[in-house]
Parts: structure tokens; C-alpha cells; sequence
């Protein structure tokens, strides 16, 4: 469990009250274990666990599955961060001030005018 993860279970405890708080420890405990074993795993082998799951696994089909489930995984961890972001920026800050400077980058990219010409 990555930092990121914690604002939305601090979000679903607001909602839940303690209800849900075995579901960050029992996420804690798996990640520290997982984390524990593959270190177990490199020092008796002195290879990491994704050489020997490729090692193990006989037929290309297997690896490009297991090749795109993690990568299915790692994009839906970091799709959870990006959103979290995107709503924090949009309730923080206005949408019109956004869509104003936007288009108004994008007048002075299309036109090469020096954007900092003003301050000078």
C-alpha cells in the first residue's frame, strides 16, 4: 500500500467510521510479507522475483499474460493517484481559472511571444 492510497481511506473512515480500518491493516501486513519473502527470496537465490516467475512460466503465452496483469495492476494503482489528484486540484482550485490559463498558454505558445515579457 502506497502513500497515495491513504487519502482514500482516510475518505472511506470519514464515511465508514472504523468499520473498514481491518482492511488497511490486513493491506499493511500483506505488503510488509510480500516485501519479507522477496527478500528471503534474493538472498537465497540472488535473483529477483520477476526473473524467476519468467523462469518458471514455459510457453510465451504465459509471460505476456502475466506480463500484462501486472502492468493492468501498476496502471490501476497509479489511475487511483492521477484521479485523487485531478479532484484535489479541481475542488481546490476554480475550473475557469484553468480553462483561462490554458487557452491563454496556448495564444502565447501559438503566437512565439515571450510569456515573461512583462516582467522584464
Amino acid at each position: 500500500m502506497d502513500p497515495g492510497n491513504y487519502g482514500t481511506d482516510i475518505q472511506a473512515g470519514a464515511s465508514f467510521n472504523y468499520g473498514l480500518l481491518w482492511v488497511v491493516w490486513m493491506a499493511n501486513f500483506m505488503a510488509m510479507l510480500l516485501q519479507y519473502l522477496s527478500g528471503k527470496l534474493g538472498i537465497a537465490t540472488g535473483k529477483d522475483l520477476a526473473g524467476l516467475v519468467r523462469e518458471s512460466l514455459h510457453s510465451k503465452f504465459d509471460v505476456y499474460l502475466n506480463w500484462i496483469g501486472a502492468e493492468a495492476a501498476a496502471a490501476a494503482t497509479d489511475l487511483a493517484e492521477y484521479l485523487g489528484t485531478v479532484i484535489a486540484s479541481y475542488r481546490s482550485l476554480d475550473p475557469l481559472y484553468w480553462t483561462f490559463s490554458s487557452v491563454s498558454s496556448a495564444i502565447q505558445v501559438s503566437s512565439n511571444q515571450d510569456p515573461f515579457c512583462h516582467i522584464q
